[in-house]
């Protein structure tokens, strides 16, 4: 099947992309969509934004406003306001648009989008799903790799209402409360899942999971068990209340690559999974911590840092109303307050917060810029500034030969830190950093003496005997990161 597509270049048709100005001020977020390497914000204007080249963007798409957005492999996805689906790609600067399906019928009148990878999905009008892009889930094609135009994919009556996306699945939820399925390389016939009463909602995992809401409490099946705390595989719905621990019931849900978060009756927002670099939004993470091996780098193997059942609260004190999150690579979440506020956790790669800050080592430091609990951002009001990243050190002075019962120990030590890269920042902030929150100095070998300032960069010794001695210095900084160095001393009589 050919795949048609209407391209609107940069100065064409569609016309210069614009960035935010006069008439952009005063709006608020109505969607967030989410990629590895890029995020897309719909406004209450119906404009689509997004950090493009340096620069915060306004996409055209031929004057039409937006209604809805999704994501994919480095790809935005925007719905027009007359049902036409238009995308664009990380790094250039024009929109395209999808202009007929599989019959060759216009492509228009759908509702509603969603997208895996290079595989997406739409509602139509008529409650209809339909698919497209390089059969991603291998529905049509034993090994994908293809270009399908749009083709639907429901049966004849199913009426569809919401669509998530993952790696093992595609699951959708009917207007009339069922669950169904389509299985990675199963084909296109839908498996219904077996439920204990209507859902009113659905979510999805790039891991094997997923699960819906049934009365107000989720039920969740799959075999990655960890992810949600439990311990062992459900092959049917499991309900999560008991083990969760829950009081009140749920309002939004959304799983990501690595975690599950969801926003309760009362405004309370929580998070379970596996917190590698910060997704959870609990303040801590394994990357950037002296145990871990790949420092500044995660592997990619799951079930590294699972936070375990219940989930835990975030962003205490704020009630939330809105969660934003993807299943392919992206490893943060949005989510907004009810006052319309719009915050950010997790990693910051290449320009995904919304903040402006850009990393030029990123290639092998990802995960310098994570940001580990909830944090506003504005994206409208970003400056767009590049930065260096430097390694953290620790060094300590000291006399290698002391004479006498009196000595001092001085601690220096920098965090890593990413530092403008332009003679002056665009944005004011000239550094990023963890900041050093403990000191610990111990002997590690040697007589009995005393450290007079043990949690203080700089220390006095006293009652140093003659003899050889080993001091340590260990920082934690505001990750939980730690630094570690010894400093040996040979003590003499005067």
């Amino acid at each position: 099947m050919k795949w048609v597509l209407t391209i609107l270049m940069l100065g064409a048709y569609a016309g210069l992309l614009a960035g935010p100005g006069p008439g952009d001020s005063g709006l608020v977020i109505r969607k967030v969509a989410i990629a590895e390497y890029r995020t897309g914000y719909l406004y209450s204007n119906g404009g689509f934004y997004s950090f493009e080249q340096g620069k915060f963007i306004r996409y055209n798409f031929g004057g039409r406003k937006i209604t809805d957005v999704c994501s994919g492999f480095n790809l935005l996805l925007a719905l027009d306001d007359r049902g036409y689906v238009w995308t664009s790609q990380l790094g250039l600067t024009s929109v395209v648009r999808i202009e007929t399906d599989t019959t060759g019928a216009a492509f228009d009148k759908n509702t509603a989008i969603f997208g895996y990878a290079n595989g997406h999905t739409s509602i139509r009008s008529d409650k209809s799903l339909w698919y497209w892009g390089d059969d991603t889930f291998h529905l049509f094609h034993s090994t994908g790799a293809v270009k399908l135009r749009p083709v639907r994919i429901s049966p004849v009556g199913m009426k569809i209402k919401k669509v998530v996306m993952g790696w093992f699945r595609i699951v959708a939820l009917t207007e009339d409360g069922e669950v169904w399925e389509w299985l990675r390389g199963k084909g296109v016939r839908p498996v219904k899942k077996v439920l204990p009463g209507k859902a009113t909602d659905i979510f999805n995992s790039q891991w094997d999971y997923a699960g819906c809401v049934i009365m107000g409490y989720p039920y969740i099946w799959g075999t990655a068990f960890g992810f949600w705390g439990g311990n062992a595989e459900a092959l049917e719905p499991l309900p999560l209340k008991n083990l969760w621990k829950m009081t009140a019931p749920v309002k939004v849900i959304a799983a990501s690559y690595n975690t599950i978060h969801y926003i309760d009756s009362e405004g309370r927002l929580f998070g379970i999974g596996d917190n590698v670099m910060g997704e959870v939004g609990n303040g801590i993470e394994l990357v950037n911590q002296h145990h871990y091996t790949a420092r500044y780098n995660w592997t990619f193997n799951k079930n590294e840092d699972l936070t375990g059942a219940p989930p835990v609260q975030i962003g205490k004190g704020i009630r939330w109303k809105a969660l934003y999150a993807d299943n392919f690579l992206a490893f943060y979440k949005y989510a907004v307050d009810e006052n319309d506020n719009l915050y950010f956790w997790g990693r910051d790669k290449a320009l995904a917060s919304g903040r402006g800050y850009l990393n030029l080592e990123e290639a092998s430091y990802p995960n310098a810029l994570d940001v580990l609990e909830p944090t506003r951002v504005d994206p409208l009001s970003a400056v767009f500034q590049p930065y260096h990243f430097q390694l953290s050190s620790l060094q300590i002075a000291a006399d290698p030969i002391v004479m006498g019962s009196t000595m001092e120990l001085k601690g220096e030590v920098v965090p890593a830190m990413l530092v403008r890269s332009t003679l002056r920042a665009a944005n004011g902030i000239d550094t990023l950093s963890y900041d050093i929150e403990s000191y610990e100095w111990t002997v590690v070998r040697g007589g009995v003496c005393r450290i007079v300032s043990p949690h203080s960069a700089h220390t006095v010794i006293e009652g140093l005997k003659p003899g050889n001695y080993v001091f340590n210095l260990k920082t934690t900084d505001s990750n939980k990161g730690t630094q570690s160095k010894d400093v040996r001393v040979s003590v003499r009589a005067k």
